[in-house]
């Protein structure tokens, strides 16, 4: 995290996004991302399946976003939609634990 922080401020970024294959940068942000969801499915390891912020409810969310994305017009940004989805998640789970 720091590291990007100190080549967005210095404006090292365009440096590096000249120097590095935009492969290198799709492979490595595959990689994070298969690393995030097997971390995801350790902690729902723990919680019940039809809880609020469980696995059925995140998947609801995964083809929503997905139906989003296959739209034609695409003037609402998916990823702003997960983050209010999951925040939505959030409160509801707090709620429910109490």
């Amino acid at each position: 995290g720091g590291a990007v922080l100190i080549l967005g401020a210095t404006g090292l970024v365009e440096l590096v996004n000249r120097v590095v294959p935009r492969t290198v940068v799709s492979g490595i942000q595959l990689g994070l991302g298969i690393r995030m969801v097997a971390l995801a499915l350790t902690f729902m390891g723990a919680e019940p399946w039809r809880a609020v912020d469980g696995p059925v409810a995140g998947g609801a969310f995964f083809l929503v976003a997905i139906a989003l994305l296959r739209r034609r017009e695409r003037k609402f940004p998916v990823a702003l939609f997960l983050v209010g989805a999951g925040l939505v998640l959030a409160a509801a789970a707090a709620a429910a634990r109490g």
